[in-house]
């Protein structure tokens, strides 16, 4: 093998190595997509807004809905502090009535005045979240829409293993022509783009199944035709499930809540509280875990 690789001209060699990388990864994405789960499309209706969120933003997702479906019913109200920082508090004007949990959690962290950040970076208030949110998730993976736990820990274990083939015979070959000083430049290119093009293709760090991503873009381009129109007859918390908050730009009536949750908003405030949270989408670590 090793005088094989010695003898082999660089030209013959780059084209056999990049055959052998596409069949590993191909090999990996087919063993981590192709493990005899139907692949039929759920129903567009048969999730609900809570269970679209968890599936398009994980954690971050149910939360944005949550908080949505507490200031539509005027629930909570948006307040001002020293430096004319936006913060969020409850309406003690209003009772809350509400058959979710997930609502009455953050109903009840909103008796303090929060910044926006608070209610996806608070440590103490995810792992709250996590217990309510872990049944959305389970149903989630039920219906072959997000990955279980064996499944993540398949696909990192086909990503490992598809990087230590093709790194280590590329990276011996690279070897061997530094020492006997022929051209590696095209093989060190490769040797940098093959990791990064295998990351992409597998997305090991993702929780969405191939079947999840496919069910999530079938369900925006079914709906694009709502977000430009506020008379749809369709329900606004159904939007935000599907397209996140960004959606009510398009809404005079919501813009506050999407001014105060963007993104934007979230991400750039800073919590008291330390670390984790849900500041990203999906995270596993951290806070919301039971949502990753």
């Amino acid at each position: 093998m090793i005088d094989m690789l010695i003898q082999i001209p660089s030209s013959i060699f780059l084209i056999e190595f990049i055959i052998f990388s596409v069949v590993c990864i191909w090999i990996a994405w087919f063993w981590n997509n192709n493990g005899g789960v139907s692949t039929h499309l759920p129903s567009l209706t048969s999730l609900s807004p809570f269970e679209m969120a968890a599936l398009r933003d994980g954690c971050k997702g149910v939360i944005q809905i949550a908080l949505f479906n507490l200031w539509h019913r005027n629930l909570l109200i948006t307040t001002s502090s020293v430096g004319k920082k936006t913060q969020i508090q409850k309406n003690d004007a209003l009772t809350l009535q509400s058959e979710s949990q997930i609502e009455e959690i953050l109903y009840q962290f909103a008796t303090q005045p929060r910044a926006p950040a608070d209610f996806f970076k608070d440590d103490f208030l995810q792992a709250r979240l996590d217990r309510q949110i872990k049944p959305i998730n389970q149903k989630l993976e039920k219906k072959h829409l997000k990955r279980t736990g064996s499944q993540k820990r398949q696909i990192w274990t086909a990503f490992w293993m598809t990087l230590l083939l093709i790194l280590g015979l590329g990276s011996t070959k690279l070897y061997f022509d530094l020492l006997y000083d022929r051209p590696v430049g095209f093989l060190i290119l490769l040797l940098i783009a093959l990791p990064i093009i295998t990351w992409f293709i597998l997305k090991p760090a993702n929780r969405n199944t191939s079947l999840g991503y496919r069910y999530q873009k079938k369900l925006a381009e079914h709906f694009e035709w709502t977000k430009y129109n506020d008379n749809n007859g369709i329900e606004p918390d159904f939007l935000v499930a599907i397209f996140g908050v960004s959606v009510l730009t398009h809404f005079a009536t919501f813009s506050v809540f999407e001014q105060t949750f963007s993104d934007d908003a979230v991400n750039n405030t800073r919590t008291t509280s330390s670390g984790g949270g849900c500041g990203g989408s999906d995270g596993d670590g951290g806070g919301c875990g039971g949502c990753g």
